[in-house]
């Protein structure tokens, strides 16, 4: 059976929402976004591990 998690785990690496509401309807602009925010969500991990030398 399964058992629904109603908590967050105590230890992640990434936590991210990359689309708030995807539209599966339209699977070529879902993902396009998603490449979008992921690409961006990349970036903002590379600038901050820039920072750590």
């Amino acid at each position: 059976m399964e058992q629904k998690k109603i908590e967050m785990p105590k230890y992640s690496i990434l936590e991210i929402t990359l689309i708030e509401n995807p539209n599966f309807n339209n699977l070529d602009k879902l993902t396009e976004q998603i490449e979008i925010k992921m690409i961006k969500a990349s970036d903002e991990i590379l600038a901050h591990l820039k920072t750590l030398n």
